[in-house]
């Protein structure tokens, strides 16, 4: 193991899930790499927000960093984040996100039979922030902050993440994560609003749930990841979930359970 390449590469983070877990989309968050890599990741993860049941998911990730630059562009399965600032720490850029649908190919017989949520595209910004800890490379926090929105509605999302090598070729990281929605995004995935939607919840008594404006849930994301050679780096993780407030309350999300759990693995490798 060539301990240069290990100094200036900033190697493995987890394999985590992408916000939100419940549309079935997977990515490997890549914030702080220094290198430009491809890998592809699988999971198993709710297949809509506030679902009891998992599903398969699986998607590619990578990340170029431009020669000379700070500049980078990132996949991360449905979404892709560019860069604009050269800067060590502070990271700033447009952020466009694909969000699958929900419809009848979700495994509960009345949320099946909903109204369709439609996929969308959705475009929007983000910001980001490394703050070092020790020399040691990867030994650090992370905070970063995204706002995206479509036809579906508007969301926001607030996430730390902490970095701890643990060896020259195995890190770990644990962080702590907050996701906002607008009434569009609440009433479009936690809303019970029109009458066919109604009738399919007896315990409404004909009333329609509107849930407000505001947090839809908290996630801890976790895992640890290996420089298994010069060229390849494995890594797994997952992510808690708990959905609260107005998305707690949805009786869509009383048919599934607000406490959710995603896990997947990742594979990578590194290039010039």
């Amino acid at each position: 193991m060539k301990t240069s390449k290990l100094t200036y590469s900033s190697i493995g983070l987890a394999a985590l899930l992408l916000a939100p877990a419940a549309q079935a989309e997977i990515a490997v968050p890549i914030e702080g790499l220094e290198i430009n890599l491809i890998g592809f990741a699988v999971a198993s993860v709710p297949d809509y927000w506030g679902s009891s049941h998992n599903e398969g998911a699986f998607g590619p990730y990578g990340r170029y960093q431009f020669q000379g630059t700070e500049r980078y562009v990132e996949v991360l399965g449905p979404q892709v984040k560019l860069n604009l600032l050269n800067d060590k720490n502070w990271r700033l850029g447009p952020i466009i996100r694909y969000r699958s649908a929900r419809d009848s190919d979700v495994d509960d017989n009345v949320v099946r039979r909903m109204d369709k949520v439609d996929s969308v595209v959705e475009g929007g910004a983000f910001v980001g922030y490394k703050m070092p800890l020790s020399s040691t490379p990867l030994h650090q926090i992370t905070f970063n902050a995204d706002v995206e929105g479509g036809s579906n509605g508007t969301e926001a999302n607030l996430n730390m993440m902490y970095m701890q090598p643990f060896s020259k070729t195995i890190i770990g990281n644990i962080g702590l994560g907050m996701t906002y929605g607008n009434s569009k995004f609440m009433d479009n995935y936690f809303g019970v609003t029109s009458a066919h939607d109604i009738a399919l919840y007896p315990t409404l008594g004909g009333r329609a749930y509107n849930p407000s404006s505001g947090v839809v849930g908290w996630h801890i994301p976790f895992g640890v990841s290996a420089f298994v050679s010069d060229n390849w780096i494995v890594s797994g993780g997952g992510r808690y979930q708990k959905l609260v407030s107005d998305a707690n309350d949805s009786p869509v999300v009383k048919r599934g359970d607000s406490s959710q759990w995603l896990f997947g693995v990742g594979v990578a490798y590194l290039f010039k």
